[in-house]
Protein backbone atom coordinates (compact mmCIF):
# COMPACT_ATOMS: atom_id res chain seq x y z
CA UNK A 1 0.00 0.00 0.00
CA UNK A 2 2.81 2.70 1.24
CA UNK A 3 4.33 2.60 -2.67
CA UNK A 4 1.42 3.64 -4.41
CA UNK A 5 0.81 6.65 -2.10
CA UNK A 6 3.71 8.25 -4.43
CA UNK A 7 2.31 7.17 -7.14
CA UNK A 8 -1.36 8.37 -6.61
CA UNK A 9 0.32 11.76 -5.34
CA UNK A 10 1.47 11.85 -9.45
CA UNK A 11 -1.38 11.17 -10.86
CA UNK A 12 -3.41 13.76 -8.53
CA UNK A 13 -0.53 16.71 -9.11
CA UNK A 14 -1.20 15.83 -12.64
CA UNK A 15 -4.18 16.11 -12.96
CA UNK A 16 -4.28 19.52 -11.10
CA UNK A 17 -1.33 20.63 -13.55
CA UNK A 18 -3.67 19.83 -16.53
CA UNK A 19 -6.85 21.62 -15.30
CA UNK A 20 -4.55 24.06 -14.85
CA UNK A 21 -3.06 24.03 -18.09
CA UNK A 22 -6.38 24.58 -19.64
CA UNK A 23 -7.67 27.06 -17.77
CA UNK A 24 -7.53 30.37 -19.61
CA UNK A 25 -6.04 32.37 -16.68
CA UNK A 26 -3.05 30.34 -16.94
CA UNK A 27 -2.36 30.42 -20.54
CA UNK A 28 -2.66 34.36 -20.21
CA UNK A 29 -0.42 34.56 -17.03
CA UNK A 30 1.81 31.68 -19.40
CA UNK A 31 1.84 34.19 -22.16
CA UNK A 32 2.21 37.17 -19.88
CA UNK A 33 5.57 35.17 -18.65
CA UNK A 34 6.53 34.29 -22.07
CA UNK A 35 6.71 37.97 -23.35
CA UNK A 36 9.02 39.13 -20.63
CA UNK A 37 11.35 36.85 -20.99
CA UNK A 38 11.33 37.38 -24.69
CA UNK A 39 11.82 41.41 -23.27
CA UNK A 40 14.42 40.62 -21.59
CA UNK A 41 16.16 38.95 -23.97
CA UNK A 42 16.09 41.16 -26.50
CA UNK A 43 17.24 43.66 -23.68
CA UNK A 44 20.20 41.56 -23.04
CA UNK A 45 21.19 40.92 -26.53
CA UNK A 46 21.27 45.01 -27.49
CA UNK A 47 23.43 45.24 -24.81
CA UNK A 48 25.22 42.42 -25.75
CA UNK A 49 25.91 44.16 -28.75
CA UNK A 50 26.51 47.50 -28.04
CA UNK A 51 29.56 45.90 -25.45
CA UNK A 52 30.80 44.26 -28.20
CA UNK A 53 30.63 47.47 -30.61
CA UNK A 54 32.23 49.66 -28.13
CA UNK A 55 35.15 47.06 -27.28
CA UNK A 56 35.31 46.79 -31.49
CA UNK A 57 35.91 50.33 -31.83
CA UNK A 58 38.14 50.75 -28.66
CA UNK A 59 40.71 47.74 -30.32
CA UNK A 60 40.29 49.64 -33.75
CA UNK A 61 41.58 52.78 -31.96
CA UNK A 62 44.28 51.51 -30.62
CA UNK A 63 45.49 49.15 -33.33
CA UNK A 64 45.07 52.55 -35.30
CA UNK A 65 47.43 54.57 -32.78
CA UNK A 66 49.85 51.59 -32.89
CA UNK A 67 50.08 51.56 -36.90
CA UNK A 68 50.49 55.53 -36.89
CA UNK A 69 53.50 54.99 -33.86
CA UNK A 70 55.47 52.59 -35.77
CA UNK A 71 54.63 53.72 -39.13
CA UNK A 72 56.27 57.45 -38.02
CA UNK A 73 59.39 54.83 -36.12
CA UNK A 74 60.21 53.43 -39.70
CA UNK A 75 59.79 56.47 -42.59
CA UNK A 76 62.55 59.22 -40.73
CA UNK A 77 65.53 57.25 -41.11
CA UNK A 78 67.83 58.77 -38.55
CA UNK A 79 71.68 58.46 -37.96
CA UNK A 80 72.06 57.17 -34.49
CA UNK A 81 73.93 60.02 -32.50
CA UNK A 82 77.62 59.36 -32.11
CA UNK A 83 78.77 56.93 -29.25
CA UNK A 84 81.86 58.75 -26.56
CA UNK A 85 84.94 56.70 -26.34
CA UNK A 86 84.80 54.20 -23.70
CA UNK A 87 87.29 55.09 -20.62
CA UNK A 88 89.37 52.91 -19.25
CA UNK A 89 89.64 52.12 -15.98
CA UNK A 90 93.15 51.33 -14.28
CA UNK A 91 93.33 47.95 -12.88
CA UNK A 92 93.40 47.91 -9.15
CA UNK A 93 96.61 46.74 -7.58
CA UNK A 94 97.27 43.56 -6.01
CA UNK A 95 98.80 43.40 -3.16
CA UNK A 96 101.54 41.39 -2.76
CA UNK A 97 101.07 37.97 -1.04
CA UNK A 98 103.41 37.37 2.79
CA UNK A 99 106.19 35.87 2.47
CA UNK A 100 106.71 32.07 4.21
CA UNK A 101 109.13 33.34 6.53
CA UNK A 102 107.56 36.63 7.61
CA UNK A 103 105.62 36.70 10.67
CA UNK A 104 102.73 39.14 11.26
Amino acid sequence: MLPLLPFIAGIATGALALKLWRADKSKLKLDQAQEKIRAAGDSAQKKLRSATVSGLEAIEHSSAAMRERLSEKKAPAKKPAARKPAVKKAAPKKLAAPQAGEAS
